[in-house]
């Protein structure tokens, strides 16, 4: 009986002091941001088919205003990567149409609706082959202002934090009523 309840012990203080200890990986996110007054011609992309004057809008990550070293973006540790672009339409047509594509060939272009904010999700290569992103808006129909380009970066600082997750409840209470029916059936049996 006394070597059960030694074992029962030994279970309990070894899920009690282990279980909560776990270690996880803390992410740094970097953003540089580049707002209407910063682009050429203040954003305005203006075109059809992509050909006029101010068809294209053509700018590079991290903006003229970064205060990184070398001014280029770190590429070490590098997880993921977003593009994160706002436009804004000047209202004078119903149907206006970009396209935007970054590091790659025109091939890869994807669609750029105008009037809101969408999201692009990177390929980490594009940051990691020089520190330096380059986008181009090209205006497909119509005219518009970019009024906002902000490129969110996600890198793994090597740092590690001891955490303790806060249990729910409901596991709490089950795991309280699995020891007190394993504390019970070692009593009946002894």
């Amino acid at each position: 009986m006394k070597a059960k309840r030694e074992l029962l012990g030994t279970i309990l203080f070894l899920c009690i002091a282990f279980l909560p200890s776990l270690a996880l990986a803390l992410p740094v996110t970097v953003v540089d941001e580049i707002n209407q007054t910063d682009f050429r011609n203040n954003g305005y992309v203006r075109g059809y088919l992509g050909f006029g004057p101010h068809a294209r809008l053509e700018y590079s990550h991290p903006g003229a205003d970064n205060t990184l070293e070398g001014g280029i973006f770190p590429t070490a540790d590098l997880i993921s990567a977003s593009l994160t672009i706002t436009t804004k339409d000047d209202g004078d047509r119903a149907f206006e149409y970009g396209f935007i594509y970054t590091d790659d060939p025109l091939s890869h272009a994807k669609g750029l609706s105008i009037g809101g904010t969408q999201v692009f999700d990177l390929d980490i290569s594009q940051i990691t082959d020089d520190g330096i992103l380059d986008v181009a808006i090209l205006a497909l129909w119509g005219d518009f202002y970019v009024t906002q380009s902000m490129l969110t970066l996600t890198y793994d600082d090597g740092r590690e934090q001891s955490t303790a997750p806060v249990p729910e409840p409901g596991t709490l209470m089950l795991l309280g009523s699995g020891l007190i029916g394993l504390a019970t059936m070692l009593r009946k049996k002894g």
